[in-house]
């Protein structure tokens, strides 16, 4: 699963893990201790938020970082 802060976009990919903190790849989210902090911007873990698709019902959405990424596509396209 992947999570993004909601302060300055940053995703934490479970995959990857975070080689900034020495989070190795494969440690669950929920794993991180309390205090961990994003690599960018230094925000509490708090400001992170499951992403789903936009389509998704179930848990916590982070519809900012969706409605970033659609704004950011249509931009690209207009630029052309």
């Amino acid at each position: 699963m992947k999570y993004v802060c909601e302060l300055c976009g940053t995703i934490y990919d479970e995959q990857l893990g975070d080689p900034k903190h020495k989070v190795r790849p494969g440690t669950a989210f929920s794993d991180l201790p309390d205090y961990y902090e994003c690599p960018t911007c230094g925000s509490e873990k708090e400001a992170f938020s499951l992403i789903r698709p936009p389509h998704s019902t179930s848990g916590q959405e982070s519809t900012g970082y969706w409605h970033k990424l659609k704004y950011q596509a249509e931009k690209s396209e207009s630029d052309r």
